[in-house]
């Protein structure tokens, strides 16, 4: 819990604080430590190249290389190594955090909650594979859930071997996770609910509720990767009615349109000509207030499906001359291709094999992990006209015997719940961590935390910081 005590002085100062016509309050963000700025970099992860969904010795493989340290790996025909970018920020003193997009973004999308949580945490912020600056394979991977939660246990000991509440605490950290990146964080915390001490979900993707058509469509165009007549063999998985296939004819064609070689050719383009145009009007679907996007800060958000360079520097010539990143827009489409809501329902042995279970890990057929006792927090935008709010409460129920599940509604913001309102995530994400753990100590906040939304105005929020970091026994 919270770190030593110490007696502290002051009582009057709480009681009668300076005049609050002063003028000397300070702004919320004013309060709090200033940290350096952020650091990136990338990881290097191998990857399993083998395609079989429902076999867990296929995905064991999984393991990382870093600083020296050399762990068994896949054979050379059985792995590739692809690059995870990160960025970090925030103090060693706090609990490590990372922190997770969603679709069709980047790590871009979270840095304005990576730098409130900074002054009380050890955030690292990446981009999920074939997203923002990470690799794009189109051939060798299989995108799955499973795959990406492997790859994020393989990373995160590098990010935080120098922290010492990850090294005390058994490799554990709090797994923040927004749309897309809730479906790998729901399938990390059925694997390794060990490594987690909190999750946080913004607006997941869950249930039945996805794939919305917006992203569905990005998926479907995947198979005009493939040369036609791989494409005629992997539509025949599906018994000639894709709308009357069953979940095992449907993994069965997956599988086959990874494994098939992958190229991206002049019909893809062509079905794909204006997905600038397509990801500009999702994004500005994904919040309640679109003027949070315009034409400047889309920009980089379009990284790794446009040509961004051209953008910039003088004479960029007309439309025609700036072009999109076409293997960056086919790797999406391979992720979108597996969007399957079976993955994201309960699972069952045989009605749904492939679903996750939150109180049981034995759905892979191995040997089952405890229950996981790690609290859950979901935040969901009140205006999500992406998927319903009220959705929360059936994904609250299906966590059974987690520790605590809490939910809240964010208020004025939509599906990007952490876009719209990011002083009211933070607030809710650092007063969760308080609540489970307190401030100081080996887990807790590493500095006094009075809101960023919710700040009391008395003239006197610095004196009590300080008053209180030394009752903390916190850094002055």
């Amino acid at each position: 819990m919270a770190g030593p005590r110490r007696q502290y002085a002051g009582m009057p100062l709480m009681r009668d604080p300076p005049d609050v016509l002063a003028g000397h309050e300070l702004k919320p963000h004013e309060l709090y430590r200033s940290v350096a700025p952020a650091t990136d970099g990338f990881v290097d992860v191998a990857v399993d190249a083998r395609f079989d969904v429902g076999n867990r010795q296929h995905y064991d493989p999984f393991l990382f290389r870093w600083d020296g340290r050399s762990d068994p790996v896949p054979a050379p025909s059985q792995a590739q190594r692809h690059r995870l970018y990160w960025m970090r920020r925030g103090t060693a003193r706090g609990p490590p955090v990372v922190l997770l997009h969603g679709v069709p973004t980047s790590s871009l999308q979270n840095v304005p909650l990576m730098d409130r949580l900074a002054p009380f945490c050890d955030v690292v912020n990446y981009d999920m594979l074939a997203m923002g600056r990470s690799s794009a394979p189109l051939n060798g991977v299989a995108y799955t859930w499973a795959m990406d939660a492997f790859m994020l246990l393989a990373a995160v000991d590098a990010w935080f071997a120098g922290n010492p509440h990850y090294r005390t605490n058994g490799g554990r950290f709090f797994l923040v996770a927004d749309d897309w990146g809730g479906g790998i964080a729901a399938t990390f915390a059925t694997l390794f609910p060990s490594r987690l001490t909190q999750l946080t979900l913004i607006d997941p993707i869950a249930f039945d509720g996805y794939e919305v058509p917006e992203i569905g469509a990005i998926g479907r165009a995947a198979v005009l990767l493939a040369t036609p007549a791989d494409r005629q063999a992997i539509m025949g998985k599906l018994g000639g009615d894709a709308a009357q296939a069953t979940q095992a004819q449907r993994i069965a064609a997956l599988e086959a349109l990874w494994r098939a070689p992958k190229v991206v050719g002049a019909d893809f383009q062509q079905a794909m000509g204006a997905f600038d145009e397509t990801v500009a009007q999702i994004m500005k679907t994904m919040v309640a207030q679109p003027r949070v996007f315009n034409a400047y800060n889309l920009r980089d958000l379009l990284r790794p499906y446009k040509d961004i360079a051209s953008y910039y520097g003088a004479g960029v010539g007309p439309s025609v001359v700036r072009g999109l990143d076409f293997a960056g827009i086919a790797a999406l489409a391979l992720r979108a291709a597996n969007l399957n809501p079976d993955l994201l329902l309960p699972y069952h042995p045989t009605a749904n094999p492939y679903g996750l279970s939150f109180e049981r890990v034995d759905q892979w057929g191995g040997a089952s992990e405890a229950t996981a006792d790690f609290p859950v927090q979901i935040l969901w935008g009140a205006e999500d006209n992406m998927m319903p709010p009220a959705q929360r409460h059936r994904y609250a129920a299906a966590w059974g015997n987690v520790a605590s599940v809490r939910t809240e509604l964010v208020p004025q913001a939509g599906h990007f719940a952490a876009v719209d309102q990011p002083d009211w995530v933070a607030e809710q994400i650092l007063d969760f961590v308080r609540q489970t753990y307190g401030t100081g100590g080996p887990n807790g906040l590493a500095d006094v935390f009075q809101g960023y939304v919710t700040t009391l105005q008395k003239g006197d929020g610095a004196a009590f910081r300080d008053q209180w970091r030394r009752y903390y026994d916190l850094p002055e």
